[in-house]
């Protein structure tokens, strides 16, 4: 019946959900890009072994260089920037994903 639904409304397939990590949980906004390709590796050690089936790596708070600002990456934490870290987290065959507030800021955002 679902199917004769679906095929009638013209449903798309369902798209597998990502299985990821997120630096919060294990960093907070101690962020860095030293201590992400550690734990990068750590996660691609575990991934290609298969003890955990992750294809998303995402970098949380801490990340920008004020609070608001959505486009600068903090260069004393980052100082390669981001596509740095990126490119290495597709290497390891993941998905690199960042988080953001784009309505929260400080009167010093970009």
């Amino acid at each position: 019946y679902l199917s004769a639904v679906a095929k009638h409304c013209s449903a798309l397939a369902c798209v597998p959900q990502p299985v990821g990590w997120c630096s919060w949980y294990c960093h907070g906004p101690n962020v860095n890009e030293e201590l992400m390709l550690s734990s990068l590796g750590d996660l691609a050690a575990r991934r290609e072994s298969g003890e955990l089936p992750l294809n998303l790596f995402q970098l949380d708070d801490g990340w920008q260089s004020a609070w608001g600002d959505w486009v600068t990456p903090n260069p004393s934490r980052f100082p390669q920037g981001l596509k740095h870290l990126a490119d290495a987290v597709r290497r390891a065959g993941m998905l690199p994903g960042i988080w953001l507030a784009p309505a929260a800021l400080v009167d010093h955002s970009v």
